[in-house]
This record gives C-alpha cells, sequence and structure tokens, in this order.
C-alpha cells in the first residue's frame, strides 16, 4: 500500500480507480465481453483482482488485458 500511496504522490498514477476500471471495460468489450453496459463488462471479471493487479500496480488498463487475458 505504501508503493501505492507513492505512485499517487509522484504522479505514476493519472487515472482515478472509477475511470482505470472505465478503460478496462471499453478494452474487454473490444476483446469480446459481452454486456449492455461497462457494469455488466466488468462483472464478467474479478474487479477486486483488476485494481489490485492493475491499477494499484501502476498497469494501463490495456497493460492489464495483455498480462492476464491474453495467450
Amino acid at each position: 500500500m505504501e508503493d501505492f500511496k507513492n505512485n499517487v504522490e509522484n504522479g505514476a498514477i493519472k487515472l482515478t480507480p472509477t475511470e482505470w476500471l472505465k478503460e478496462l471495460a471499453a478494452i474487454l468489450e473490444k476483446e469480446g465481453f459481452k454486456g449492455d453496459n461497462e457494469y455488466q463488462i466488468l462483472n464478467e471479471i474479478d474487479v477486486f483482482e483488476a485494481l489490485k493487479d492493475g491499477y494499484e500496480e501502476c498497469s494501463t488498463p490495456q497493460e492489464y488485458v495483455e498480462e492476464n487475458y491474453y495467450e
């Protein structure tokens, strides 16, 4: 958690968690995840894990998808 706070203070994290998740949902939709809106798309994944492994580690939503959903 201390690393996360430092990343926010140093400007490494620029998106809010909500903005990050919205971008993630848009990318997942392009990758074939289905849903009528971003919330339904995000229900297809473990959002808490995405925030922990993606957002808090300063990955972009695209980087997170590449690391976790591409084979």
